[in-house]
């Protein structure tokens, strides 16, 4: 379990420099333009959205109440992996390193 955090904190300062590098060297509504004009930005674009839905899956299926998952769902669509990351962390302290509560959220694991 301490590998998923190492990962998840890596991959999220990953994310938080690469975020704040393109915030100041370029235009997101310009360069957003020209990606969306290229085959393979669509593509891409595609493939991390939907990413997304599979994280927000696994994140809809540990947490009991609809607003708590809303809370990290619309930040994930918004901001991207970071929030990902984040929310892998809070999920592993959560846990306390209990794997199927790490998996499942705690009011899940009662039934298996």
């Amino acid at each position: 379990m301490n590998k998923i955090i190492f990962l998840a904190f890596v991959t999220g300062i990953l994310m938080l420099s690469s975020l704040i590098y393109a915030v100041m060297l370029s235009n997101f509504a310009d360069e957003g333009n020209i990606l969306l004009n290229l085959t393979w930005g669509k593509v891409a674009l595609i493939d991390v959205y939907i990413g997304f839905l599979f994280f927000g899956v696994w994140i809809y299926l540990r947490e009991q109440n609809i607003w708590l998952f809303l809370l990290w769902f619309i930040p994930l669509l918004l901001i991207g992996n970071l929030v990902s990351a984040i929310y892998l962390i809070y999920a592993f302290y959560q846990s306390k390193r209990d794997i199927k509560h790490f998996m499942l959220g705690k009011y899940k694991t009662e039934n298996i």
